[in-house]
């Protein structure tokens, strides 16, 4: 994680460089952190792990909440269906 100033933004090739290298750029104005530069593979994945988690929340509220299938009666009903 590197922190550069917002003057930073005009060397295009250190920033394209520092983000290919999966470094993630935090440009700061007056000592604060105003915005976040990250390549999209890295997006990517920050995306992929909240859509996991988010998944995650709901399967454990359906478990909560009773909405889910013992394995052997969805089997047998399988068997049963389609001859399996």
């Amino acid at each position: 994680m590197k922190i550069k100033p917002i003057s930073f933004l005009n060397n295009t090739k250190e920033l394209t460089k520092l983000c290919s290298k999966g470094e993630t750029v935090h440009i700061a104005e007056k000592g604060q952190k105003i915005f976040t530069i990250l390549s999209t593979k890295k997006y990517e994945q920050i995306l992929a792990k909240l859509d996991f988690h988010k998944k995650m929340m709901e399967a454990s509220e359906d478990v909560i909440a009773g909405r889910v299938y013992n394995f052997e009666d969805v089997v047998a009903e399988l068997n049963k269906k389609y001859g399996f």
